[in-house]
């Protein structure tokens, strides 16, 4: 509350968005505040990947860079649903038997969960608990994006230009997942009830169909 109190006496408003993406809040804050509103987004550390990639011809490459690097180009589903709310234990189990079924590469980064799932996955799949993600949507292997639509990582994979299956969970993740879908056209939801369902035929079917979607970069320009 004491950040929107001092409002009014901001020279100016940033935010971590582009123009092109969000035309229409840009124009209506900017009519509503006294003061400039600039977009400076994406913000995101690119130079960070040219740096990066200089530095792993001579150090140790990450286990699951490795693992991209052995797949042909498109082919991975990337999964990554926050670290801050994620799902339930039973929505994991679904996601992975219904992904173990579809027969799509994929690298799910799961805090937590990781050695759980990995005995679920088979052998399609990676789990790790962590990993660079912006490294990881730019690599080439890389097809898709299953993501909670937290804002950060809309934004690195709209750079990356990776196509997203959405899945939000709660407050401002479910506008977003609206944007990338109706707005912008560049993915497609995952309806709620698909996850946690009582049929589970339907349910595993159904998460199968999605991450078959984004096989081989159909989704790609």
């Amino acid at each position: 509350m004491e950040c929107i109190s001092r409002v009014p006496k901001a020279q100016y408003l940033l935010l971590t968005s582009v123009y092109g993406l969000e035309p229409q809040a840009s124009d209506t804050l900017n009519a509503i505040f006294p003061f400039p509103v600039y977009p400076i987004g994406p913000a995101i550390p690119y130079l960070e990947l040219e740096h990066n990639s200089s530095i792993t011809r001579t150090h140790n490459i990450p286990n699951y860079l490795q693992w991209l690097d052995s797949h042909p180009a498109s082919s991975v589903l990337y999964i990554s649903l926050g670290s801050f709310l994620s799902v339930s234990g039973t929505q994991m189990d679904e996601i992975a038997a219904g992904l173990r079924n579809s027969g799509v590469r994929f690298l799910w980064v799961a805090c937590g969960e990781a050695s759980r799932l990995k005995e679920s996955c088979g052998d399609l799949g990676l789990v790790v608990p962590w990993c660079d993600q912006l490294k990881v949507l730019c690599h080439s292997s890389v097809g898709g994006f299953w993501t909670h639509c937290g804002w950060n990582s809309t934004l690195e994979a709209i750079f990356a230009g990776v196509p997203m299956l959405t899945f939000p969970l709660f407050m401002d993740q479910v506008p977003i997942s609206r944007r990338i879908v109706e707005d912008w056209k560049i993915g497609w939801r995952v309806k709620r009830s698909t996850v946690g369902s009582e049929n589970v035929r339907d349910q595993r079917r159904n998460i199968r169909a999605c991450a078959k979607v984004y096989e081989s970069g159909k989704w790609r320009g």
